[in-house]
């Protein structure tokens, strides 16, 4: 609540040295929605930062501190995780008054990447670095969808509730 709150990005050796490696303005405690998340590789977090009008803006930064960019604002962001190679952070738009929700890639370089248009997606794992799995509603049906970058929506799993919940593993 104070005015001019941070969060501190610290690295913890096995040995017990810790250095610092970036302080980034805002509030992380009451506000900011996806918490910060850091890429499995360590080079990056992704952050929400609560804006005045209670939207959320979504942040992508170097953890060493070099940069910090605002990626997309929305009115309700949830965020779902980072791809295992560091290269993609996929988040939901929850439904809010007049739009529908749907799911954001956020690659490393290029433009946001929308799938699963006027979906509302409950959790995400991803299958590969390419593909993932979600548990949402698409079309009025509860399953279980699975999507390859590049290539159309796949329902694998139908009938299920909101209440459902997986896990993926490779075989």
């Amino acid at each position: 609540m104070a005015p001019e709150a941070s969060g501190t990005i610290y690295r913890m050796g096995v040995d017990g040295s810790v250095q610092t490696l970036a302080t980034f303005a805002g509030n992380f405690v009451f506000g900011g929605v996806p918490l910060p998340q850091i890429s499995p590789d360590g080079r990056f977090v992704i952050y929400g930062q609560t804006q005045p009008d209670n939207s959320t803006a979504l942040h992508l930064a170097r953890t060493d501190g070099s940069s910090d960019t605002a990626i997309d604002h929305r009115p309700v962001l949830n965020g779902l995780g980072w791809a295992p190679d560091s290269n993609h952070y996929a988040y939901a738009v929850s439904p809010s008054e007049g739009d529908a929700g749907s799911g954001s890639l956020a690659p490393l370089e290029g433009p946001l990447q929308p799938f699963a248009s006027g979906a509302t997606i409950l959790s995400l794992k991803w299958w590969d670095n390419t593909s993932f799995i979600f548990h949402g509603l698409v079309g009025g049906a509860w399953g279980l969808y699975y999507q390859r970058l590049g290539e159309p929506l796949q329902r694998e799993v139908g009938g299920l509730t909101n209440q459902s919940s997986f896990d993926v593993r490779a075989p």
